[in-house]
Protein backbone atom coordinates (compact mmCIF):
# COMPACT_ATOMS: atom_id res chain seq x y z
CA UNK A 1 0.00 0.00 0.00
CA UNK A 2 3.06 2.14 0.61
CA UNK A 3 4.28 2.24 -2.94
CA UNK A 4 1.19 2.90 -4.28
CA UNK A 5 0.66 5.61 -1.66
CA UNK A 6 4.06 7.48 -2.49
CA UNK A 7 2.57 7.09 -6.29
CA UNK A 8 -0.44 9.09 -5.27
CA UNK A 9 1.51 11.50 -3.45
CA UNK A 10 3.88 12.20 -6.21
CA UNK A 11 1.03 12.78 -9.13
CA UNK A 12 -1.09 15.68 -9.62
CA UNK A 13 -3.13 13.69 -12.02
CA UNK A 14 -6.71 15.33 -11.20
CA UNK A 15 -8.86 13.40 -13.90
CA UNK A 16 -7.47 9.84 -13.07
CA UNK A 17 -7.60 10.48 -9.16
CA UNK A 18 -11.23 11.29 -9.29
CA UNK A 19 -12.54 8.60 -11.72
CA UNK A 20 -10.72 5.82 -9.69
CA UNK A 21 -12.03 7.58 -6.45
CA UNK A 22 -15.44 7.34 -8.23
CA UNK A 23 -14.94 3.56 -9.13
CA UNK A 24 -13.20 2.81 -6.00
CA UNK A 25 -14.27 4.63 -2.55
CA UNK A 26 -17.97 3.42 -1.48
CA UNK A 27 -20.12 5.77 1.17
CA UNK A 28 -20.90 2.84 3.27
CA UNK A 29 -24.21 3.75 5.72
CA UNK A 30 -23.72 3.84 9.70
CA UNK A 31 -27.28 3.96 11.22
CA UNK A 32 -28.70 7.11 13.99
CA UNK A 33 -30.82 5.54 16.77
CA UNK A 34 -33.27 7.14 19.34
CA UNK A 35 -30.71 6.31 22.26
CA UNK A 36 -33.93 4.99 24.19
CA UNK A 37 -36.06 3.12 22.03
CA UNK A 38 -33.09 2.22 19.18
CA UNK A 39 -35.86 3.74 16.53
CA UNK A 40 -33.57 4.32 13.42
CA UNK A 41 -33.56 7.98 13.13
CA UNK A 42 -31.11 9.16 10.40
CA UNK A 43 -27.95 6.88 8.50
CA UNK A 44 -24.36 8.99 8.02
CA UNK A 45 -22.83 8.36 5.01
CA UNK A 46 -18.33 7.15 5.96
CA UNK A 47 -16.45 6.88 3.44
CA UNK A 48 -14.56 3.10 2.93
CA UNK A 49 -12.33 1.62 0.27
CA UNK A 50 -9.92 4.11 0.70
CA UNK A 51 -7.00 1.31 1.29
CA UNK A 52 -7.98 0.07 -1.96
CA UNK A 53 -7.59 3.03 -3.39
CA UNK A 54 -3.74 3.00 -1.56
CA UNK A 55 -3.94 5.44 0.99
CA UNK A 56 -3.85 4.17 4.91
CA UNK A 57 -7.02 6.08 5.70
CA UNK A 58 -9.95 8.13 4.89
CA UNK A 59 -8.14 11.39 5.89
CA UNK A 60 -5.24 10.78 3.87
CA UNK A 61 -7.49 10.78 0.64
CA UNK A 62 -9.76 14.04 2.05
CA UNK A 63 -5.74 15.52 1.94
CA UNK A 64 -4.44 14.52 -1.48
CA UNK A 65 -7.97 15.56 -2.79
CA UNK A 66 -7.47 18.99 -1.49
CA UNK A 67 -3.39 19.02 -2.25
CA UNK A 68 -4.41 18.60 -5.99
CA UNK A 69 -7.67 20.54 -6.05
CA UNK A 70 -10.08 18.11 -6.50
CA UNK A 71 -11.52 18.46 -2.72
CA UNK A 72 -15.05 19.69 -3.63
CA UNK A 73 -15.53 16.93 -6.80
CA UNK A 74 -14.52 13.95 -4.44
CA UNK A 75 -17.09 15.17 -1.60
CA UNK A 76 -20.05 15.66 -4.42
CA UNK A 77 -19.02 12.32 -5.85
CA UNK A 78 -19.51 10.43 -2.50
CA UNK A 79 -22.54 12.29 -1.62
CA UNK A 80 -24.08 11.41 -4.89
CA UNK A 81 -23.32 7.98 -4.58
CA UNK A 82 -24.73 8.37 -1.09
CA UNK A 83 -27.71 9.62 -2.46
CA UNK A 84 -28.04 6.91 -4.60
CA UNK A 85 -27.82 4.36 -1.81
CA UNK A 86 -30.95 6.06 -0.01
CA UNK A 87 -33.05 6.36 -3.46
CA UNK A 88 -32.36 2.33 -3.80
CA UNK A 89 -34.11 1.85 -0.63
CA UNK A 90 -37.28 2.86 -1.60
CA UNK A 91 -39.56 4.82 0.65
CA UNK A 92 -40.05 5.49 3.65
CA UNK A 93 -36.30 6.51 3.94
CA UNK A 94 -34.17 7.82 6.77
CA UNK A 95 -32.22 10.95 7.14
CA UNK A 96 -29.03 11.14 4.98
CA UNK A 97 -26.20 12.63 6.97
CA UNK A 98 -23.38 13.77 4.55
CA UNK A 99 -20.32 15.14 6.08
CA UNK A 100 -18.54 18.49 4.01
CA UNK A 101 -14.96 19.44 4.59
CA UNK A 102 -14.41 22.98 6.63
CA UNK A 103 -11.95 22.95 3.24
CA UNK A 104 -14.99 22.56 1.13
CA UNK A 105 -16.46 25.58 2.44
CA UNK A 106 -14.94 28.75 0.80
CA UNK A 107 -16.54 26.95 -2.66
CA UNK A 108 -19.75 26.16 -0.67
CA UNK A 109 -22.17 28.01 -3.53
CA UNK A 110 -21.23 25.30 -6.21
CA UNK A 111 -21.52 22.03 -3.43
CA UNK A 112 -24.91 23.77 -2.48
CA UNK A 113 -26.16 24.49 -6.26
CA UNK A 114 -24.99 20.91 -7.48
CA UNK A 115 -26.04 18.51 -4.54
CA UNK A 116 -28.92 20.63 -4.90
CA UNK A 117 -29.63 19.59 -8.42
CA UNK A 118 -29.03 15.85 -7.56
CA UNK A 119 -31.38 16.16 -4.97
CA UNK A 120 -34.65 17.45 -7.19
CA UNK A 121 -33.14 15.58 -9.65
CA UNK A 122 -34.40 12.28 -7.43
CA UNK A 123 -37.30 14.00 -6.30
CA UNK A 124 -36.23 14.43 -2.85
CA UNK A 125 -36.33 17.04 -0.97
CA UNK A 126 -33.64 19.12 0.88
CA UNK A 127 -34.55 18.84 4.38
CA UNK A 128 -34.08 14.81 4.06
CA UNK A 129 -30.09 15.59 3.66
CA UNK A 130 -28.27 16.95 6.85
CA UNK A 131 -24.87 18.61 6.22
CA UNK A 132 -22.06 17.68 9.18
CA UNK A 133 -19.65 20.20 9.04
CA UNK A 134 -16.73 20.25 11.27
CA UNK A 135 -14.23 22.50 12.79
CA UNK A 136 -11.44 20.72 12.41
CA UNK A 137 -9.84 21.79 9.10
CA UNK A 138 -11.96 24.28 9.01
CA UNK A 139 -11.05 27.32 7.14
CA UNK A 140 -13.55 29.88 7.08
CA UNK A 141 -14.29 32.17 9.99
CA UNK A 142 -16.69 34.39 11.89
CA UNK A 143 -19.24 36.22 9.08
CA UNK A 144 -17.86 34.30 6.48
CA UNK A 145 -18.40 31.18 8.01
CA UNK A 146 -21.86 31.99 9.13
CA UNK A 147 -22.77 33.08 5.57
CA UNK A 148 -21.65 29.71 3.90
CA UNK A 149 -23.83 28.07 6.58
CA UNK A 150 -26.77 29.97 6.01
CA UNK A 151 -26.64 29.15 2.22
CA UNK A 152 -26.61 25.87 2.66
CA UNK A 153 -29.39 25.85 5.18
CA UNK A 154 -31.48 28.30 2.95
CA UNK A 155 -31.30 25.40 0.45
CA UNK A 156 -33.51 23.49 2.88
CA UNK A 157 -30.46 21.49 4.25
CA UNK A 158 -30.57 20.57 8.04
CA UNK A 159 -27.23 21.62 9.71
CA UNK A 160 -25.56 19.24 11.95
CA UNK A 161 -21.98 20.34 13.92
CA UNK A 162 -19.60 17.42 14.39
CA UNK A 163 -16.66 17.39 16.50
CA UNK A 164 -17.95 19.03 18.90
CA UNK A 165 -15.69 19.35 21.71
CA UNK A 166 -12.28 18.79 19.34
CA UNK A 167 -11.20 21.70 18.54
CA UNK A 168 -10.42 25.47 19.85
CA UNK A 169 -13.28 27.38 18.75
CA UNK A 170 -16.85 25.11 19.33
CA UNK A 171 -18.55 27.59 20.84
CA UNK A 172 -18.25 29.91 18.03
CA UNK A 173 -19.35 27.25 15.44
CA UNK A 174 -21.97 26.39 17.55
CA UNK A 175 -23.32 30.35 17.58
CA UNK A 176 -21.90 30.69 13.49
CA UNK A 177 -23.99 27.37 12.43
CA UNK A 178 -27.23 26.93 15.05
CA UNK A 179 -27.70 23.60 14.24
CA UNK A 180 -30.29 21.27 14.04
CA UNK A 181 -27.87 18.44 15.39
CA UNK A 182 -24.82 18.40 17.59
CA UNK A 183 -22.59 15.63 17.62
CA UNK A 184 -20.48 14.56 20.64
CA UNK A 185 -17.12 13.62 20.03
CA UNK A 186 -16.28 10.36 20.96
CA UNK A 187 -13.14 11.78 23.23
CA UNK A 188 -15.75 12.58 25.89
CA UNK A 189 -17.97 9.41 24.95
CA UNK A 190 -15.70 7.11 25.65
CA UNK A 191 -14.73 8.52 29.03
CA UNK A 192 -17.80 9.25 30.66
CA UNK A 193 -19.01 5.59 32.31
CA UNK A 194 -16.07 6.21 34.47
CA UNK A 195 -14.87 10.33 34.52
CA UNK A 196 -17.80 12.39 36.45
CA UNK A 197 -16.56 15.43 35.13
CA UNK A 198 -16.92 14.66 30.94
CA UNK A 199 -20.35 13.25 32.27
CA UNK A 200 -21.22 16.35 33.60
CA UNK A 201 -19.74 18.61 30.98
CA UNK A 202 -21.44 16.63 28.37
CA UNK A 203 -25.04 16.83 30.47
CA UNK A 204 -23.91 20.46 30.04
CA UNK A 205 -23.68 20.82 26.60
CA UNK A 206 -26.87 18.90 25.36
CA UNK A 207 -29.09 21.08 27.14
CA UNK A 208 -27.43 23.78 26.16
CA UNK A 209 -27.97 22.52 22.21
CA UNK A 210 -31.47 21.59 23.43
CA UNK A 211 -32.19 25.15 24.63
CA UNK A 212 -31.13 26.05 21.06
CA UNK A 213 -33.25 23.85 19.71
CA UNK A 214 -30.76 21.02 18.40
CA UNK A 215 -30.93 17.67 19.12
CA UNK A 216 -27.64 15.61 20.27
CA UNK A 217 -26.29 12.88 18.53
CA UNK A 218 -23.27 10.79 20.81
CA UNK A 219 -21.16 9.33 18.07
CA UNK A 220 -18.91 5.93 18.52
CA UNK A 221 -20.86 3.98 21.26
CA UNK A 222 -19.20 0.34 21.40
CA UNK A 223 -20.31 -0.43 25.01
CA UNK A 224 -23.27 -0.53 27.22
CA UNK A 225 -21.93 1.44 29.80
CA UNK A 226 -21.32 4.42 26.91
CA UNK A 227 -24.92 3.92 26.30
CA UNK A 228 -25.66 4.43 29.55
CA UNK A 229 -23.75 7.11 30.49
CA UNK A 230 -25.33 9.02 27.34
CA UNK A 231 -28.82 8.37 28.14
CA UNK A 232 -28.11 10.13 31.49
CA UNK A 233 -26.49 12.94 29.51
CA UNK A 234 -29.28 13.87 28.14
CA UNK A 235 -27.93 12.72 24.63
CA UNK A 236 -31.22 11.89 22.81
CA UNK A 237 -29.53 9.95 19.59
CA UNK A 238 -26.81 7.68 19.23
CA UNK A 239 -24.34 5.97 16.91
CA UNK A 240 -21.44 3.25 16.72
CA UNK A 241 -20.52 -0.13 16.82
CA UNK A 242 -22.75 -0.82 19.79
CA UNK A 243 -25.85 -0.23 17.41
CA UNK A 244 -24.39 -1.50 14.02
CA UNK A 245 -21.42 -1.38 12.26
CA UNK A 246 -21.24 0.89 9.04
CA UNK A 247 -23.02 -1.54 6.44
CA UNK A 248 -22.94 -1.05 2.70
CA UNK A 249 -26.22 0.22 1.21
CA UNK A 250 -29.77 0.36 3.39
CA UNK A 251 -30.93 -3.44 2.83
CA UNK A 252 -29.18 -4.98 6.14
CA UNK A 253 -30.63 -1.80 8.06
CA UNK A 254 -33.26 -2.10 10.92
CA UNK A 255 -36.11 -0.03 11.77
CA UNK A 256 -35.79 -0.62 15.44
CA UNK A 257 -32.32 -1.50 17.11
CA UNK A 258 -32.04 -4.11 20.04
CA UNK A 259 -30.09 -1.91 22.56
CA UNK A 260 -29.58 -2.72 25.92
CA UNK A 261 -31.67 -1.64 29.00
CA UNK A 262 -34.05 -0.35 26.28
CA UNK A 263 -37.00 2.28 27.08
CA UNK A 264 -40.08 3.51 25.14
CA UNK A 265 -40.89 6.76 26.59
CA UNK A 266 -45.13 6.93 26.43
CA UNK A 267 -45.61 9.54 23.82
CA UNK A 268 -48.38 11.01 26.00
CA UNK A 269 -49.10 14.49 25.44
CA UNK A 270 -49.97 16.04 29.04
CA UNK A 271 -53.15 17.38 29.49
CA UNK A 272 -51.96 20.68 30.87
CA UNK A 273 -49.90 20.92 27.39
CA UNK A 274 -52.86 19.86 25.52
CA UNK A 275 -55.30 22.03 26.84
CA UNK A 276 -52.73 25.39 26.19
CA UNK A 277 -50.94 24.10 22.56
CA UNK A 278 -52.63 25.72 19.64
CA UNK A 279 -51.61 23.46 16.29
CA UNK A 280 -51.03 26.21 13.32
CA UNK A 281 -50.80 24.45 10.16
CA UNK A 282 -47.19 23.99 8.89
CA UNK A 283 -45.57 24.50 5.43
CA UNK A 284 -42.94 22.88 3.83
CA UNK A 285 -39.25 24.57 3.51
CA UNK A 286 -40.58 25.43 -0.71
CA UNK A 287 -43.21 27.06 0.56
CA UNK A 288 -44.78 29.71 -2.03
CA UNK A 289 -45.23 33.06 -1.23
CA UNK A 290 -48.80 33.18 -2.03
CA UNK A 291 -49.71 30.83 1.04
CA UNK A 292 -47.78 32.70 3.22
CA UNK A 293 -49.94 35.80 2.72
CA UNK A 294 -53.20 33.49 3.24
CA UNK A 295 -52.07 32.63 6.64
CA UNK A 296 -51.09 35.83 6.98
CA UNK A 297 -54.96 37.33 6.17
CA UNK A 298 -55.86 34.13 8.44
CA UNK A 299 -54.82 36.45 11.46
CA UNK A 300 -53.03 33.90 13.15
CA UNK A 301 -52.04 34.30 16.82
CA UNK A 302 -49.05 31.64 16.47
CA UNK A 303 -45.53 33.84 16.83
CA UNK A 304 -43.94 31.27 14.82
CA UNK A 305 -45.02 29.40 11.54
CA UNK A 306 -43.39 25.95 11.70
CA UNK A 307 -41.79 24.41 9.08
CA UNK A 308 -41.73 20.75 8.14
CA UNK A 309 -40.32 18.16 5.91
CA UNK A 310 -42.55 15.84 3.85
CA UNK A 311 -42.02 13.57 6.01
CA UNK A 312 -43.56 15.76 9.60
CA UNK A 313 -39.83 16.01 10.42
CA UNK A 314 -39.83 19.62 11.76
CA UNK A 315 -37.14 21.88 9.37
CA UNK A 316 -37.19 24.89 11.49
CA UNK A 317 -39.81 28.11 11.91
CA UNK A 318 -40.80 31.11 10.22
CA UNK A 319 -40.70 33.88 12.27
CA UNK A 320 -44.09 36.30 11.60
CA UNK A 321 -42.40 39.59 12.94
CA UNK A 322 -39.74 39.01 10.02
CA UNK A 323 -42.37 38.17 6.92
CA UNK A 324 -44.50 41.45 7.73
CA UNK A 325 -42.81 43.58 6.55
CA UNK A 326 -42.98 42.03 2.89
CA UNK A 327 -46.73 40.43 3.44
CA UNK A 328 -48.58 43.30 5.18
CA UNK A 329 -46.35 46.47 2.78
CA UNK A 330 -49.13 48.34 0.73
CA UNK A 331 -48.18 45.86 -2.44
CA UNK A 332 -48.05 42.64 -0.69
CA UNK A 333 -50.73 41.09 -2.38
CA UNK A 334 -49.78 41.84 -5.24
CA UNK A 335 -46.42 40.19 -5.26
CA UNK A 336 -47.97 37.26 -3.31
CA UNK A 337 -49.92 36.72 -6.33
CA UNK A 338 -47.00 36.91 -8.72
CA UNK A 339 -45.35 34.17 -10.18
CA UNK A 340 -42.08 35.92 -11.22
CA UNK A 341 -41.25 37.20 -7.68
CA UNK A 342 -39.01 35.28 -6.08
CA UNK A 343 -38.29 35.42 -2.23
CA UNK A 344 -36.08 33.53 -0.47
CA UNK A 345 -37.82 32.54 1.98
CA UNK A 346 -35.42 29.36 2.64
CA UNK A 347 -33.30 31.87 4.17
CA UNK A 348 -35.76 33.02 6.49
CA UNK A 349 -35.91 29.93 8.19
CA UNK A 350 -34.83 29.82 11.65
CA UNK A 351 -34.27 27.04 14.67
CA UNK A 352 -36.97 27.52 17.14
CA UNK A 353 -36.64 25.85 20.81
CA UNK A 354 -38.46 22.97 21.16
CA UNK A 355 -40.05 20.34 23.90
CA UNK A 356 -40.42 16.52 23.04
CA UNK A 357 -43.63 15.21 24.83
CA UNK A 358 -41.41 12.17 25.52
CA UNK A 359 -39.74 14.31 28.10
CA UNK A 360 -40.82 15.46 31.82
CA UNK A 361 -42.81 18.73 30.77
CA UNK A 362 -41.26 20.54 33.89
CA UNK A 363 -37.29 19.87 32.71
CA UNK A 364 -38.32 20.32 29.31
CA UNK A 365 -39.90 23.48 29.73
CA UNK A 366 -37.29 24.90 31.93
CA UNK A 367 -34.48 23.98 29.20
CA UNK A 368 -35.52 26.43 27.06
CA UNK A 369 -37.63 29.14 29.00
CA UNK A 370 -34.74 31.80 28.73
CA UNK A 371 -34.18 31.24 25.20
CA UNK A 372 -38.39 30.90 23.89
CA UNK A 373 -39.10 34.51 23.40
CA UNK A 374 -41.02 33.42 20.50
CA UNK A 375 -42.69 30.46 21.75
CA UNK A 376 -41.94 27.20 21.64
CA UNK A 377 -42.68 24.12 18.92
CA UNK A 378 -43.62 20.94 20.63
CA UNK A 379 -42.41 17.40 19.14
CA UNK A 380 -42.62 13.85 19.48
CA UNK A 381 -39.12 12.66 18.25
CA UNK A 382 -38.49 15.63 15.65
CA UNK A 383 -42.07 14.96 14.22
CA UNK A 384 -44.48 18.37 14.77
CA UNK A 385 -47.07 18.41 16.86
CA UNK A 386 -47.82 22.06 18.16
CA UNK A 387 -47.11 25.55 19.33
CA UNK A 388 -46.88 26.88 22.72
CA UNK A 389 -46.87 30.96 23.22
CA UNK A 390 -44.88 32.41 25.05
CA UNK A 391 -47.75 33.50 27.63
CA UNK A 392 -48.96 30.22 27.22
CA UNK A 393 -45.41 28.67 28.16
CA UNK A 394 -44.97 31.03 31.42
CA UNK A 395 -48.90 29.96 32.40
CA UNK A 396 -47.72 26.39 32.41
CA UNK A 397 -44.63 27.16 34.19
CA UNK A 398 -46.76 28.88 36.99
CA UNK A 399 -49.07 26.13 37.32
CA UNK A 400 -46.37 23.14 37.29
CA UNK A 401 -44.21 25.28 39.97
CA UNK A 402 -47.04 26.06 42.20
CA UNK A 403 -48.48 22.02 42.32
CA UNK A 404 -44.90 20.64 42.53
CA UNK A 405 -44.47 23.40 45.45
CA UNK A 406 -47.68 21.73 46.76
CA UNK A 407 -46.10 18.59 46.85
CA UNK A 408 -42.25 19.19 48.12
CA UNK A 409 -41.36 18.69 51.73
CA UNK A 410 -40.17 22.16 52.44
CA UNK A 411 -37.32 20.87 54.50
CA UNK A 412 -35.79 18.10 51.71
CA UNK A 413 -37.25 20.10 48.50
CA UNK A 414 -38.23 16.43 47.56
CA UNK A 415 -41.66 15.06 46.56
CA UNK A 416 -43.73 13.76 49.23
CA UNK A 417 -45.84 10.91 49.60
CA UNK A 418 -48.49 11.40 47.58
CA UNK A 419 -46.06 12.12 44.26
CA UNK A 420 -43.77 8.81 46.12
CA UNK A 421 -47.64 6.71 46.18
CA UNK A 422 -48.43 7.89 42.19
CA UNK A 423 -44.96 6.91 41.70
CA UNK A 424 -45.39 3.16 43.16
CA UNK A 425 -48.24 3.07 40.92
CA UNK A 426 -47.00 4.16 37.45
CA UNK A 427 -43.89 1.58 38.06
CA UNK A 428 -46.11 -0.85 38.75
CA UNK A 429 -47.55 -1.27 34.96
CA UNK A 430 -44.20 -1.13 33.44
CA UNK A 431 -43.37 -4.69 34.15
CA UNK A 432 -41.87 -4.85 30.80
CA UNK A 433 -38.86 -3.34 32.37
CA UNK A 434 -36.98 -4.52 35.30
CA UNK A 435 -37.40 -1.85 38.40
CA UNK A 436 -35.78 -1.41 41.93
CA UNK A 437 -37.72 0.29 44.79
CA UNK A 438 -35.30 1.37 47.74
CA UNK A 439 -36.15 2.39 51.65
CA UNK A 440 -33.02 5.00 53.24
CA UNK A 441 -33.18 6.23 56.73
CA UNK A 442 -30.65 7.81 58.98
CA UNK A 443 -29.27 5.27 61.61
CA UNK A 444 -29.65 6.38 65.58
CA UNK A 445 -31.03 9.90 64.36
CA UNK A 446 -33.46 10.47 67.67
CA UNK A 447 -30.50 10.60 70.47
CA UNK A 448 -28.41 12.54 67.62
CA UNK A 449 -31.13 14.89 67.50
CA UNK A 450 -31.46 15.05 70.85
CA UNK A 451 -27.96 15.48 71.80
CA UNK A 452 -27.42 18.23 69.32
CA UNK A 453 -30.64 19.93 68.54
CA UNK A 454 -33.25 19.94 66.00
CA UNK A 455 -30.90 22.53 63.77
CA UNK A 456 -28.24 20.40 63.20
CA UNK A 457 -30.27 17.07 62.96
CA UNK A 458 -32.38 19.62 59.87
CA UNK A 459 -28.68 20.10 58.58
CA UNK A 460 -28.23 16.26 58.67
CA UNK A 461 -31.22 15.50 56.93
CA UNK A 462 -30.67 18.16 54.34
CA UNK A 463 -27.61 16.69 53.25
CA UNK A 464 -28.78 12.71 52.68
CA UNK A 465 -31.59 15.05 50.59
CA UNK A 466 -28.75 16.52 48.71
CA UNK A 467 -26.83 13.10 47.88
CA UNK A 468 -29.79 11.55 46.84
CA UNK A 469 -30.62 14.25 44.38
CA UNK A 470 -27.11 13.47 43.01
CA UNK A 471 -27.99 10.14 42.07
CA UNK A 472 -31.20 11.75 40.50
CA UNK A 473 -29.88 13.65 38.62
CA UNK A 474 -27.11 11.61 37.32
CA UNK A 475 -29.29 8.59 36.63
CA UNK A 476 -33.01 10.15 36.39
CA UNK A 477 -34.27 8.18 39.72
CA UNK A 478 -36.82 9.17 41.00
CA UNK A 479 -36.27 9.91 44.84
CA UNK A 480 -39.12 11.14 47.60
CA UNK A 481 -39.27 12.14 50.94
CA UNK A 482 -41.34 9.87 53.11
CA UNK A 483 -40.88 12.18 56.31
CA UNK A 484 -38.56 12.49 58.98
CA UNK A 485 -35.49 11.22 58.47
CA UNK A 486 -37.24 8.55 56.07
CA UNK A 487 -36.57 8.86 52.03
CA UNK A 488 -37.39 6.92 48.80
CA UNK A 489 -35.68 6.53 45.82
CA UNK A 490 -37.20 4.50 42.35
CA UNK A 491 -36.29 3.47 38.86
CA UNK A 492 -36.42 1.22 35.99
CA UNK A 493 -34.93 0.04 32.74
CA UNK A 494 -31.45 1.03 32.38
CA UNK A 495 -31.18 3.43 35.19
CA UNK A 496 -31.62 0.40 37.83
CA UNK A 497 -27.93 -1.31 37.91
CA UNK A 498 -26.08 2.23 38.46
CA UNK A 499 -28.64 3.43 40.70
CA UNK A 500 -28.12 -0.23 42.71
CA UNK A 501 -24.39 0.60 42.55
CA UNK A 502 -24.80 4.51 43.93
CA UNK A 503 -27.17 2.99 46.75
CA UNK A 504 -24.27 0.55 47.89
CA UNK A 505 -21.63 3.30 48.56
CA UNK A 506 -24.29 6.05 50.30
CA UNK A 507 -23.48 5.21 53.48
CA UNK A 508 -19.86 5.62 52.93
CA UNK A 509 -20.62 9.11 51.59
CA UNK A 510 -23.13 10.37 53.84
CA UNK A 511 -20.71 8.98 56.77
CA UNK A 512 -17.97 11.40 55.40
CA UNK A 513 -20.44 14.15 54.53
CA UNK A 514 -22.01 14.57 58.19
CA UNK A 515 -18.76 14.54 60.78
CA UNK A 516 -18.00 17.87 59.76
CA UNK A 517 -21.32 18.81 61.13
CA UNK A 518 -20.27 17.52 65.19
CA UNK A 519 -17.10 19.07 67.22
CA UNK A 520 -14.34 17.45 66.64
CA UNK A 521 -13.54 15.36 69.79
CA UNK A 522 -16.93 13.86 69.02
CA UNK A 523 -16.11 13.06 65.61
CA UNK A 524 -12.76 11.61 66.24
CA UNK A 525 -14.03 9.59 69.06
CA UNK A 526 -17.15 8.63 66.66
CA UNK A 527 -19.32 8.38 69.19
CA UNK A 528 -20.96 10.29 72.26
CA UNK A 529 -23.34 10.01 75.00
CA UNK A 530 -26.76 9.94 74.91
CA UNK A 531 -30.12 8.84 75.61
CA UNK A 532 -31.21 5.95 72.68
CA UNK A 533 -35.03 5.17 72.43
CA UNK A 534 -35.68 3.59 75.73
CA UNK A 535 -33.74 6.37 77.48
CA UNK A 536 -30.67 4.80 78.50
CA UNK A 537 -28.06 6.55 78.77
CA UNK A 538 -25.12 5.37 76.58
CA UNK A 539 -22.53 5.22 74.38
CA UNK A 540 -24.05 6.17 71.26
CA UNK A 541 -22.42 5.79 67.45
CA UNK A 542 -22.26 8.64 65.26
CA UNK A 543 -24.76 8.81 62.85
CA UNK A 544 -25.17 6.58 59.19
CA UNK A 545 -27.53 5.64 56.92
CA UNK A 546 -29.61 2.62 55.95
CA UNK A 547 -30.47 1.58 52.59
CA UNK A 548 -32.32 -1.52 51.61
CA UNK A 549 -33.37 -2.12 47.99
CA UNK A 550 -35.70 -3.99 46.23
CA UNK A 551 -35.32 -5.24 42.62
CA UNK A 552 -38.40 -6.51 40.60
CA UNK A 553 -37.50 -8.14 37.10
CA UNK A 554 -38.87 -7.73 33.82
CA UNK A 555 -42.37 -9.82 33.46
CA UNK A 556 -42.91 -10.03 37.02
CA UNK A 557 -46.07 -8.07 38.52
CA UNK A 558 -44.50 -5.62 41.49
CA UNK A 559 -47.28 -5.48 45.03
CA UNK A 560 -49.09 -2.87 46.01
CA UNK A 561 -47.46 0.46 47.68
CA UNK A 562 -48.51 -0.68 51.21
CA UNK A 563 -47.53 -4.42 50.54
CA UNK A 564 -44.01 -2.79 49.28
CA UNK A 565 -43.67 -0.72 52.39
CA UNK A 566 -43.56 -3.36 54.72
CA UNK A 567 -41.18 -5.52 52.72
CA UNK A 568 -38.85 -2.37 52.94
CA UNK A 569 -39.68 -2.39 56.78
CA UNK A 570 -38.98 -5.92 57.42
CA UNK A 571 -35.68 -5.83 55.14
CA UNK A 572 -34.52 -2.37 57.19
CA UNK A 573 -34.91 -4.35 60.38
CA UNK A 574 -32.78 -7.59 59.12
CA UNK A 575 -30.41 -5.34 58.39
CA UNK A 576 -29.95 -3.88 61.52
CA UNK A 577 -29.86 -6.49 63.40
CA UNK A 578 -26.74 -8.20 61.78
CA UNK A 579 -24.99 -4.21 62.26
CA UNK A 580 -25.06 -3.94 57.97
CA UNK A 581 -25.61 -0.35 56.56
CA UNK A 582 -26.64 -1.94 53.00
CA UNK A 583 -29.02 -4.69 51.62
CA UNK A 584 -30.88 -5.39 48.47
CA UNK A 585 -32.45 -8.31 47.53
CA UNK A 586 -33.81 -9.67 43.79
CA UNK A 587 -37.30 -10.88 43.64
Amino acid sequence: MSALTDTWRSTENRALFLRLAETTLVPNLEPIVDARSGQLIACEALMRGAGDLGFAHPHAVLDHAARIGALTELELTLACKAIDSVIALGQPRPRLFLNIEGRTLPEWRNFRNRLLFKVQSENMSPAEICLEISEVQQVLEGEDLRAAIDGLRGAGFSIAVDDFGTGVSGLQMLYHARPNFLKIDRFFVRAMPTDAHKRLLVRAIAQLAHTLGARVIAEGVETEEELVACRQAECGLIQGYLVKSPEAGFRELKTIYDLPGTIEPAAVLDRRLNAMMQVPDPVAPDVPLRRLFELYQSETTAEVLPVVSGSGMLVGGLLWHRLRPLLGARYGEELAQNPSFVYPIQDMIEQVPTIDIRQPLASALDLVADKARHGVIVVDRGHYLGYLSPYDMMQLANTILITNAQRLNPLSGLPGNEAINEFLVELGRDDDSPRLVAYIDISDFKPFNDRFGFELGDRAIRVLADLLKKIADITGAFVGHIGGDDFFVGCAGDAVRPVSSMLETLPRHFSESVSGLVPEDVRLAGVYAGRDRSGTLREIPLIGSTVVGKGYPAGLAMPGPDRIAATLAAMKSEVRKAGGQYLLRQD
